[in-house]
């Protein structure tokens, strides 16, 4: 349903921990709604038409604090703006955003000591694989023939991992523990969600 603040009879908030969120319509027709959320939304699950606008996104109240965020179509966000994400669980694409942002992101993780299990999937085009590990402490790296990267990080945490690989239109990250027999072997998907296709262009 389109938002009307009419509708809201009374002012209002919707106490609810996680959203998954599925409009054939443009992200402004729902964003009034999400206006109307408390601040402990914890997971946000969107699909939707159009591009997302990340500005108006990041006013909602609870866009900081979310732990889980997976945007399942095109968004604005940019290298400024993607650092401003602190979900542990991220999903999310855009042409905004460069390898200096992706690099960035790599390092907030790094440097706030993000917990294990935590991944991202970014959709985005990347056109150097060494600037995305760019002063990251690289201890393995494997090239693929078919643009495919894959680099092993230590951690400033001596206990954790991250597996990071790069694909000409998408990065993927995953922090693991380092005694962790269940860690990604190389090559693959880290799964952060049940639908984790790529958004449509």
């Amino acid at each position: 349903m389109e938002f009307d603040q009419k509708l809201l009879v009374e002012k209002r908030k919707f106490q609810i921990k996680e959203l998954n969120i599925s409009v054939q319509a443009n992200y402004p027709t729902v964003h009034g709604w999400l206006l109307h959320m408390y601040q402990d939304v914890e997971s946000l699950i969107f699909r939707g038409n159009g591009i997302l606008d990340a500005n108006k996104f990041l006013q909602l109240p609870f866009a900081a604090r979310l732990r889980k965020l997976l945007i399942l179509y095109e968004s604005s966000f940019d290298d400024r703006l993607l650092v401003q994400l602190t979900a542990e669980h991220l999903q999310l694409a855009s042409d905004f955003i460069t390898d200096v942002g992706i690099n960035r992101l790599l390092h907030r993780w790094n440097d706030f000591n993000y917990p294990i299990r935590s991944s991202f999937v970014i959709y985005v085009q990347i056109n150097n694989s060494e600037a995305v590990v760019k002063s990251l402490d690289v201890m393995e790296a494997v090239h693929n023939e078919n643009g495919v990267s894959e680099y092993l990080i230590e951690m400033a945490n001596p206990n954790a991992r991250m597996r990071v690989i790069t694909r000409p239109s998408s990065v993927i990250c995953t922090v693991f523990a380092v005694n962790n027999s269940q860690a990604p072997p190389p090559f693959s998907i880290p799964e952060i969600a049940d639908d984790t296709t790529q958004p449509q262009h």
